[in-house]
């Protein structure tokens, strides 16, 4: 429905509500547990909020275009962190938004036209050890894998078909 909560787990009881769309998906707060981004599908933005105060800092347009097309408005899907770094899924647009917060500008960057613009992208897993972000290409029938070290698209990973990373498992240098 579009309200995020912060719920205080000693007393269960809930601090602030805040409405942030009308359809919300994905969730993220930066590991100093600063900032909290919210991805909604509708309408096609991610809201970053104050994580203390619960206010409003920015809200990000989601839009981008397929393999050079025109611009468009994309659903935003599931949202990984990592340090002071959060990743949002373009669900349309197959595009992965890097925001680091640790920037007052927010800078955002830009990983476009994965799986070849095979639509959509779905969920988005971080490994245990932080070093890889893996998205699910759905239209393509692979797995994204983002070294989050070097910056670097390192593989699209063949898959059967319609991929789900969901949360993942991993154990050692294995990834299920």
């Amino acid at each position: 429905d579009g309200w995020v909560s912060k719920v205080d787990l000693d007393t269960l009881e809930v601090m602030a509500s805040i409405d942030v769309g009308v359809s919300s998906r994905g969730t993220g707060l930066t590991d100093d547990g600063r900032y909290l981004l919210i991805g909604n599908f509708e309408p096609n933005t991610a809201v970053l909020l104050d994580a203390e105060t619960m206010e409003v800092v920015q809200t990000f347009e989601a839009t981008g275009s397929v393999n050079d097309g025109p611009d468009l408005p994309s659903k935003v899907g599931g949202i990984a962190q990592l340090g002071t770094k959060l990743y949002m899924v373009l669900k349309d647009v197959n595009a992965v938004w890097e925001i680091e917060t640790a920037d007052p500008a927010f800078p955002i960057r830009k990983y476009e036209n994965l799986g070849e613009g095979q639509t959509p992208l779905h969920d988005i897993f971080l490994t245990p050890d932080g070093r890889y972000v893996l998205v699910a290409v759905q239209g393509a029938n692979v797995i994204w894998v983002l070294d989050t070290e070097t910056g670097e698209e390192v593989a699209e990973v063949p898959t059967a078909t319609t991929p789900h990373t969901g949360p993942g498992a991993t154990v050692g240098n294995l990834t299920f």
